[in-house]
């Protein structure tokens, strides 16, 4: 569902990893104190729907919830953007992704997460963010 036509839709998979990637964007900045994410409850681009009057959580939801839990208390280090792979460096996580293609990076990590919170243990990056956990000092 969108409040505008069925061209400007997307699928939750594709909405969540636009989301994460722009929080982490914005973030990069180092010149934002909040960020508030519009709109919390609609049908079809919330980050929860109330479709039927049943308020169900959506992916972006626990997206977002995964990667606010692992920044708590950390701070913003660096974005590096090189050929088309950003990696966006803060205390205890690099967050990663690719704007064209796969690609498979030898970079060791502590565990290394998709926005799903499933633990991998190739380092592939792409469109979807990952999350790479770094040893803790």
């Amino acid at each position: 569902y969108a409040p505008t036509s069925e061209h400007e839709c997307i699928d939750e998979d594709e909405y969540r990893d636009y989301m994460i990637r722009y929080y982490i964007l914005a973030l990069s900045t180092n010149k934002i104190q909040k960020i508030y994410w519009h709109q919390l409850i609609a049908i079809g681009y919330g980050l929860v729907s109330n479709r039927d009057g049943k308020l169900k959580k959506t992916k972006a939801f626990f997206a977002l919830k995964l990667v606010i839990s692992l920044l708590k208390n950390s701070s913003f280090l660096s974005l590096e953007i090189n050929k088309d792979i950003y990696i966006a460096s803060f205390d205890n996580v690099d967050i990663m992704w690719s704007t064209k293609r796969i690609k498979k990076i030898d970079k060791k990590y502590v565990k290394i997460l998709t926005l799903e919170n499933i633990v991998v243990s190739d380092l592939v990056v792409s469109p979807k963010p990952i999350l790479c956990i770094k040893e803790c000092d």
